[in-house]
Order: C-alpha cells, then sequence, then structure tokens
C-alpha cells in the first residue's frame, strides 16, 4: 500500500502539471486572382513562386485572399499536406475565396464557416455599405493533437469602399468576440487599410498587431507591391490575434523564388504561442 501511495504521489505533479502552449506559424497571403491580365506576372508563370513560398517556410495555418478555384486546386495538388477551406463570395459559391489552409499532421477542423462583408452576413453574394464588389471572411476553428482550440478569421476588406472597409471592420470585431469555440483567435488578411485608419483603430481595440508588438520603428512596411518589390507606403496586410496570444516573432516575406515575384503583395507571417 505504501509503495502504490508513493507511485501516485510521484504521477500526481505530472498529471497535474499545465498543458505546454503550442507554438504556430501562421501567414497571410494575398495570392492576386488568376485571371488578372497581368502580362509576364500572370499566374501562369508565376504559380510555381507562389507555391513555393508556402512550401518552403511550412506554415501550420496560411489566410489566403483573391483565390480562384483552379489557383486553389494547385496549391492542394502541390501541397498535399495542407487542407483547404473556404468557399466564392458569389451566391453561387464561385468567385474569389478567402481560403485557409492548414497542416493536417498537427491540425483537424472542428467547426468553420463564412460570412458575407454585410449588413446581412449570412446572405450569400451580398455586397455591403459602399462596397464594390461582395467581400467575405471565411473561419475556421481548429483543434491541436493536445486539444488546445483556436478560431481563426481570414477576410479581405473592399479596395474603394470607405464606409465598407469601417463597417466591415466592425462586424468582424463582433464575430470574433462572439465566436462560439472557446480559446484564443488569429485575424488574418488583407484589409485595404493602413495602420493609423479608422478600420485598424477598431479592430485593435480588442485585437494585438503581432508585427507592431515586436517591430514598432519599422518603416519599411509596405505590403501591397505591384509586382514591383517596393517596400515603402501602407502596410495593409495583417495578422493580428487576441490578448493572451505571444507574438513570438514577425516579419513580412520578401522571398522572390527563381526571380519572379510570386504575387503583387507580400506574404506576412507571425510566430505565436497559444495557451488553453
Amino acid at each position: 500500500m505504501i509503495g502504490r501511495c508513493v507511485l501516485l504521489a510521484a504521477l500526481l505533479p505530472a498529471a497535474c502539471a499545465a498543458p505546454l502552449p503550442v507554438e504556430l506559424e501562421v501567414m497571410t497571403y494575398n495570392l492576386r486572382y488568376g485571371t488578372a491580365l497581368d502580362g509576364a506576372n500572370a499566374w501562369p508563370f508565376r504559380s510555381d513562386a507562389a507555391i513555393a513560398v508556402i512550401a518552403a517556410r511550412r506554415p501550420d495555418v496560411v489566410g489566403l485572399q483573391e483565390v480562384l478555384a483552379f489557383q486553389r486546386e494547385a496549391l492542394c495538388s502541390a501541397l498535399p499536406d495542407y487542407e483547404a477551406f473556404g468557399v466564392g463570395r458569389k451566391a453561387s459559391g464561385g468567385g474569389e475565396q478567402c481560403t485557409i489552409l492548414f497542416l493536417r499532421e498537427r491540425l483537424r477542423r472542428v467547426d468553420g464557416g463564412t460570412f458575407w462583408l454585410s449588413d446581412t452576413p449570412a446572405a450569400a453574394g451580398s455586397k455591403g455599405w459602399d462596397a464594390s464588389l461582395p467581400r467575405i471572411c471565411t473561419w475556421v476553428a481548429l483543434e491541436t493533437a493536445d486539444g488546445v482550440r483556436f478560431t481563426v478569421f481570414n477576410t479581405h476588406f473592399d479596395h474603394r469602399g470607405v464606409d465598407a472597409r469601417l463597417e466591415s471592420a466592425r462586424l468582424l470585431a463582433r464575430r470574433v468576440a462572439d465566436r462560439a469555440q472557446p480559446g484564443p483567435a488569429v485575424v488574418m488578411g488583407d484589409l485595404n487599410a493602413a495602420e493609423d485608419s479608422a478600420p485598424i483603430a477598431t479592430l485593435t481595440e480588442g485585437l494585438v498587431d503581432t508585427f507592431r508588438a515586436l517591430e514598432p520603428d519599422a518603416v519599411e512596411v509596405g505590403t501591397a507591391h505591384g509586382f514591383g518589390g517596393r517596400t515603402g507606403g501602407a502596410k495593409i496586410d495583417y495578422v493580428l490575434v487576441t490578448p493572451g496570444v505571444q507574438a513570438l516573432a514577425a516579419g513580412i516575406v520578401r522571398d522572390r523564388p527563381a526571380g519572379r515575384w510570386p504575387s503583387d503583395h507580400f506574404p506576412v507571417t507571425a510566430r505565436v504561442r497559444l495557451t488553453r
């Protein structure tokens, strides 16, 4: 009996210890829609480079914007370790997607969906406020092998509608706050808004910009470069997290595989630490 008690006492600290935090690499990546008339930078010429950026860095989660169905198929074929989730922004389910990729070996999807950035977010194809196009946010609730759950939101705000960007930020902030799954959240996307804008101020009332948490004084932070590689201008692509998520590293990816720009945007990455 004494021996059994000693064994139990030895095991108790391990059994009662807090679960280890989980570290994840996440990336937001505006892929540039594949039917754009971009000449030498059109999708057929840069698809290998676009895929190589993900393959080389192997992030656990990737939030893609401007993804058409044939681009998604190309990525899934070339990157079989990833599962893809998302639908197009049109009422039919076609059109540009905000696809989320995640590594099957580390993560499983618990839940997910898409809502439209409008006054009627459940109405597929709905266009909000002064937006020029229907805009969406796709989200997934993911779980790690040891049971840590978190939610990822991936979105693309309108490029013209000033009111639409602000109202989209307000809607997104509410959805993050009201998320069904417990645990932390990561918000990624091309927000078409500079860091000093009203939409970003709205989102950072409750979220933290991982890049600025680690690089508060960085100046060359432009993320939309028009296939020119310029680093000036505004940072309009973001990885935001809920308080309590620790940013360990963050950066703007300026890789140019085989000398070709993979997109007209630089991806933005963050390494984060999650706890239950």
